[in-house]
């Protein structure tokens, strides 16, 4: 095949690629960190990734902030990369969280999201969160999507072991020449920790363009300085695995891949920088 040829057919295929994911999936939104579980977090206690559940950032005490960012290469594709920046911060009102998540392939795609949410304990035992984003797709410099999204979560505290997580996402798409279509994505979770160090979680995913699917996850932590990830998810048709590191301080590392039962592997970084006031 002549040379000239292949790197058009690259971007088509390419294109091919992104397109799907972003119609039938939102995987590109998730921190790396998350994904590495098995898109778990649901019911989790980790108030960085309070995308999946913004009543997560109820986690955060007062004066407690966290800071991290994702990267990742969709199915091992350097021309095809997701990437996140999270900001969490505590307040005696509750937790505040920006999120700003990107997609791109090559210069022909990309979609951007940038969200901001609210979570705040209403008892010892149940908090609740919210929120709210906006963005657009832009292929080939021709055509615009705008996009909005409105997220409500909680999460329950049922025992010292036992947790309980929901969240409805309504998403809106459309151009000025096309009319706005809606999808509505429900979330119900479960969380158990039968230690301090190990935790496991279950969810059920529904809505959108996707068949109902079940998503488990685990995190170990071995030592205090290594952490472990593992989770499945039927929805995506994923596999998952990380490892993390404490580097120094509050500052940690973690390095994964999710595994596409077709499309291949897609590894990924993730760095968390934490301060005080909760996790």
């Amino acid at each position: 095949m002549p040379l000239r040829l292949i790197q058009p057919l690259r971007v088509v295929c390419l294109l091919l690629l992104a397109i799907p994911l972003i119609s039938q999936d939102t995987s590109f939104e998730q921190p790396a960190l998350q994904r590495m579980a098995g898109g778990t977090g649901l019911a989790g206690k980790d108030a960085s990734i309070f995308y999946i559940n913004p009543s997560l950032l109820s986690n955060l005490g007062a004066g407690g902030a966290t800071l991290t960012a994702s990267t990742e290469l969709r199915f091992g594709l350097a021309d095809l990369t997701a990437s996140s920046v999270n900001v969490a911060l505590g307040t005696a009102s509750g937790g505040w969280g920006l999120r700003a998540s990107a997609l791109s392939a090559t210069r022909d795609y990309t979609a951007t999201e940038v969200s901001i949410a609210h979570g705040r304990q209403l008892s010892q035992t149940l908090s609740v969160g919210g929120r709210l984003g906006g963005g657009w797709m832009a292929l080939a410099n021709t055509t615009t999507s705008l996009r909005t999204t409105l997220q409500i979560g909680a999460r329950l505290e049922v025992s010292q072991r036992l947790t309980a997580g929901a969240s409805i996402t309504v998403r809106t798409f459309g151009t000025d020449e096309s009319p706005r279509r809606r999808r509505t994505e429900v979330s119900l979770g479960g969380g158990y920790y039968p230690a301090d160090n190990l935790s496991f979680l279950f969810e059920l995913h529904w809505g959108g363009n996707r068949l109902p699917g079940a998503r488990c996850g685990m995190v170990y932590l071995p030592g205090k300085a290594v952490e472990l990830r593992a989770g499945v998810a039927t929805d995506t048709r994923e596999v998952s695995l990380g490892v993390g590191y404490h580097v120094r301080d509050r500052l940690w590392i973690h390095f994964g891949a999710v595994r596409h039962d077709w499309l291949g592997v897609s590894p990924m970084t993730h760095l968390r920088y934490s301060l005080g006031g909760g996790s």
